[in-house]
């Protein structure tokens, strides 16, 4: 009986048993939707709390025109515009949700990010003919959450604030310009 307690004790002394400490997930592509928009997204990890989410999508723009003089009432612009997004994530919260027994799967916490966004003057869709854009880079620090729900879908909203370079002189202009920038999300969407 000592042999076999000792053959047993020595098995459970070679093989430690440690908690499982959350992190994000390896990789996570994603669909979302929102208000104003659509877009495709990979979120990869780079470390237990850090992410860098790649995404390419439309920004809608919705703009009313009413030309003094004019009996039509005006006209109603909507144009959807891409865009090229790059974020690392960090998940500060991920050891607290999971003491708290929430779910941390599917990156499911809160976030800061830094947005590194480039808005090109191509690929735009739109009901009027003509509407041309400046190409702009935007840097925007921003605090998010992302829930996720059932298997497949995502939750995520976040707000930010920061500055857009509009590359004006490729436009013939002298000079570019640096423009205050507010970024606010609210979107919906299917994990695969």
């Amino acid at each position: 009986m000592r042999l076999v307690f000792s053959i047993a004790l020595l098995f459970l002394a070679t093989f430690s048993i440690q908690a499982q400490t959350p992190s994000v997930e390896k990789s996570i592509f994603s669909i979302q939707t929102g208000f104003l928009g659509f877009w495709a997204s990979n979120e990869s990890s780079l470390s237990r709390t850090f992410t860098l989410k790649s995404e390419i999508g439309f920004q809608s723009e919705i703009s009313y025109y009413s030309w003094m003089g004019s009996n039509s009432g005006g006209t109603t612009n909507v144009a959807f515009i891409p865009e090229i997004n790059i974020e690392p994530r960090w998940y500060y919260n991920l050891d607290k949700r999971e003491s708290m027994s929430k779910p941390t799967s599917k990156n499911s916490g809160n976030f800061i990010t830094v947005r590194t966004a480039y808005i090109p003057n191509w690929g735009i869709i739109s009901n009027q003919e003509g509407i041309d854009r400046f190409n702009q880079i935007c840097l925007i620090p921003k605090w998010g959450i992302r829930r996720n729900f059932g298997k497949y879908f995502n939750f995520e909203t976040g707000a930010g604030a920061g500055v857009g370079y509009i590359l004006k002189k490729a436009s013939g202009y002298d000079k570019n310009e640096l423009a205050f920038v507010v970024d606010l999300h609210l979107r919906i969407g299917v994990n695969f």
